[in-house]
């Protein structure tokens, strides 16, 4: 029973430090260092995407609810994952690079946000 209990907190503990590892790629990082750990830790850098992702999308779904003007608007039965979400963030960067550039801050979820504001746009 120690062995499965130790096994467990074990386990525990890792989760947590993995995910404290994923939401320090919070605000401080830049594009460069976001892609640079994409090759070398995609796993990570594909977990916060999911939850910066999946947070827009539930934020957009509570404005639609409320009858407020969506974030964006996706085609009808859009389904998008952790690397649609990614190369969302990546082709917003690279479509405005100059200007992205300008910030020595680069907020990943708010690169995020323009990047599927300009994919798809409310008409």
């Amino acid at each position: 029973m120690h062995k499965v209990v130790a096994c467990l907190a074990i386990s525990l503990a890792f989760h947590f430090l993995n995910s404290a590892k994923t939401f320090a790629l919070g605000d401080h990082y830049t594009v460069e260092q976001v892609t640079d750990l994409y090759l070398r830790d995609k796993n990570t850098v594909l977990a916060f995407f999911n939850g910066v992702g999946t947070g827009m999308n539930w934020a957009n779904s509570a404005l639609e609810a409320r009858g407020q003007e969506r974030l964006y608007c996706p085609p009808d039965g859009q389904v998008s994952g952790a690397e649609d979400f990614f190369r969302i963030y990546t082709d917003e960067y690279l479509r405005q690079k100059e200007h992205w550039d300008e910030f020595p801050l680069q907020p990943p979820a708010f690169i995020y946000l323009k990047g599927i504001q300009a994919e798809y746009p409310c008409n």
